[in-house]
């Protein structure tokens, strides 16, 4: 039996193909196992085996290139003792966080950065006007 590392070559997984042009005979799977064995050591293998069973290679072929990356971003910064099964791996793929979705305003300025510096702030306002706001305390 071979060993995991030498049934890859030395690519990336960003220099695949779209999976439309991608064909099904690459070793895109055993990269993403040598990934999360690189995560995880060999607990990884311990745990799931030296090569993807058909399960996960389904998964990882229906994945984006963007998704599985994302996905081992995710898995590493979670921190996780174990390493993650099927559906935690693809739940990391998915996962999408706040710093991957950036609506062009969550940059805008807020509105009090847009007032002018001499204007009162509107709590101090209420208090001096001596008025009551029930959502402002």
């Amino acid at each position: 039996m071979k060993h995991v590392g030498d049934l890859i070559s030395q690519k990336d997984l960003r220099t695949f193909k779209p999976e439309t042009e991608r064909p099904r005979g690459s070793n895109r799977p055993m990269l993403v196992w040598v990934s999360l064995a690189d995560l995880f050591g060999r607990a990884f293998h311990r745990e799931h085996g030296e090569n993807p069973g058909t399960l996960w290679q389904e998964a990882i072929w229906k994945l984006t290139d963007k998704e599985i990356s994302r996905g081992l971003t995710n898995l590493a910064e979670d921190g996780l003792e174990f390493p993650p099964n099927y559906s935690q791996f693809v739940a990391a793929c998915r996962k999408i966080t706040a710093e991957a979705i950036s609506p062009p305003y969550w940059n805008a300025p807020r509105i009090e950065d847009q007032r002018k510096s001499d204007r009162m702030p509107y709590r101090e306002w209420l208090q001096r006007e001596g008025k009551d706001h029930p959502l402002v305390k």
